[in-house]
């Protein structure tokens, strides 16, 4: 078995076999205006700040700016929490944000919807469009483009490539302008660029029923999976098990689909998110109100399901005793644990729930945070320290809330990281890594000259691999985002793993 899975199994048997405890917030923070504001995800800066993007309808406290009606958000944060710059963009209408990535050239693409066609939008196709933002990193406008067609498109997020092109994925009603044709109702449209924005092709999939897809992933260069949820029959889609069915489909890079599969029951499954596992698989999340066919668990409510690396189904469960309203965030642990955001109805009003499971799907621990009236989580990520912020909005002045500008505002949380600790260093003491923490260059001393060297691979705290080079004496590890990591040294003998705090 491969070291780092071993390191992995102990670390999930040590956590398992000791009492758990509700993680701690390191900071919170509201932020918006008199009016009714939100978020929709948010991206980690270089410097372990964040971007986080959404929705205003505010003019004032936090943002200063309104363009006519909703506008599009954007604000920085330190790694404290601290407001550090905001930008409302849009036009007369309703414009918005639903994703954020970092792009490899230090930049930022948001992916959302606006209906204006004045203002900071510059052309529009119909009704409601997919709008596609860059912006440098203090939030300014490098380039934006819409796409779709005569009625209402819009996209739920967008990927950059290994190439450097971008695929993004969403729903659209048109069958003119970017779209060639519609299946009958709400297809899921999927779409690839080129850098600057510039369409490659344009596909659309589904049947006469509404379909929808929120996630997509590049498996290879040759190969994307589509992670959405239908209700059709018919099309694209072979099977339905009832009403709305968790669908995946893998295509090639040219958008044909090669393979799909269904999982359900008679009842609504509904689709939120999903992460790839440390196993090559997915984890994907949402809400089911089955309790036949593929949903055994049948709880209703909040539900997670597994599939492996050939997309076959590994566990379901579903935590409507906990969680009565959707999986929304996801994060993945390196002890083979996960994180799921949720709402939960603890008190009347809906509160922001946090739950610990592990790589089976059973609850380690639960959290509820909120105040008096409603808190709606929008998502979790991961953070470089092994923490997680948390984000979403409330209405709430009291409680863990603490203050309210007015109406619904942001409410962000970051917890604190459980960072792993010493035990993977032990057995390993005639091997030194130094400086640690480092400021990016590490040194590597071993005592025992029996042994010969390889390579080293550096994972972060979601199990992906980071950097991986041939051995030498020194590493330079400054491209990485301040953070712990795992160095895996490949010997001819048996791999040797040390953990190292990069901190610039």
């Amino acid at each position: 078995m491969d070291i780092f899975k071993c390191i992995v199994s102990f670390l999930l048997i040590t956590i398992i076999s000791n009492p758990l405890r509700s993680q701690e917030i390191e900071w919170k923070g509201i932020f918006g205006g008199t009016n009714d504001d939100g978020p929709a995800y948010v991206v980690e800066t270089p410097d372990n700040g964040f971007i986080v993007v959404g929705g205003t309808l505010s003019n004032d406290i936090d943002f200063t700016e309104n363009n006519g009606s909703e506008d599009l958000c954007l604000f920085k944060l330190s790694s404290e929490g601290e407001l550090q710059w905001q930008h409302t963009y849009g036009g007369g209408k309703v414009d918005r944000a639903y994703h954020i990535i970092a792009t490899k050239d230090g930049n930022y693409l948001i992916a959302g919807h606006t209906s204006s066609d004045n203002g900071d939008v510059t052309n529009a196709y119909g009704e409601v469009d997919f709008w596609l933002l860059k912006i440098n990193s203090e939030g300014e406008i490098i380039w934006e483009r819409t796409y779709g067609g005569s009625a209402s498109d819009a996209i739920q997020s967008i990927i950059e490539l290994e190439n450097g092109q971008l695929l993004a994925i969403g729903g659209s009603r048109s069958a003119d302008g970017d779209l060639s044709s519609n299946y009958g109702s709400v297809d899921i449209w999927m779409i690839k660029m080129e850098q600057n924005g510039d369409v490659i092709w344009s596909r659309n999939y589904g049947g006469t029923g509404v379909d929808r897809a929120n996630i997509v992933f590049e498996l290879n260069e040759n190969a994307y999976v589509i992670i959405g949820y239908v209700r059709s029959d018919d099309g694209d889609i072979t099977i339905n098990h009832g009403q709305s069915d968790l669908w995946v489909a893998r295509t090639d890079s040219d958008g044909n689909i090669q393979s799909e599969w269904s999982y359900g029951g008679s009842k609504d499954e509904t689709i939120i998110t999903a992460i790839q596992t440390n196993d090559n698989g997915f984890l994907i999340g949402g809400r089911s109100d089955s309790s036949d066919g593929n949903v055994v668990s049948g709880q209703g409510g909040a539900w997670l399901i597994k599939l492996d690396k050939d997309f076959q189904l590994e566990w379901e469960n579903s935590y409507g005793d906990i969680f009565m309203t959707y999986a929304l965030g996801l994060v993945s642990k390196l002890d083979n644990t996960y994180i799921i955001g949720t709402n939960a109805r603890k008190t009347g009003f809906e509160d922001y729930g946090l739950m610990r499971i592990d790589q089976f799907g059973e609850v380690l621990e639960a959290q509820y945070l909120g105040g008096t009236e409603s808190e709606t989580l929008r998502t979790a990520i991961a953070t470089n320290d092994g923490g997680q912020l948390v984000i979403g909005h409330t209405r709430s002045d009291d409680g863990d809330v603490g203050e309210n500008y007015g109406k619904s505002d942001f409410w962000i949380i970051k917890m604190e990281g459980s960072l792993i600790n010493s035990t993977l260093d032990e057995g390993q003491d005639e091997f030194d890594i130094y400086p640690n923490p480092s400021t990016g260059l590490v040194h590597i001393k071993c005592e025992n000259k029996k042994l010969d060297f390889e390579k080293i691979t550096v994972y972060n705290f979601l199990g992906q691999v980071v950097s991986q080079v041939d051995f030498s004496n020194q590493i330079n590890l400054n491209a990485l985002a301040n953070g712990t990591y795992l160095l895996k040294i490949e010997t001819n003998a048996a791999p040797i793993s040390k953990i190292i705090q990069i901190v610039h």
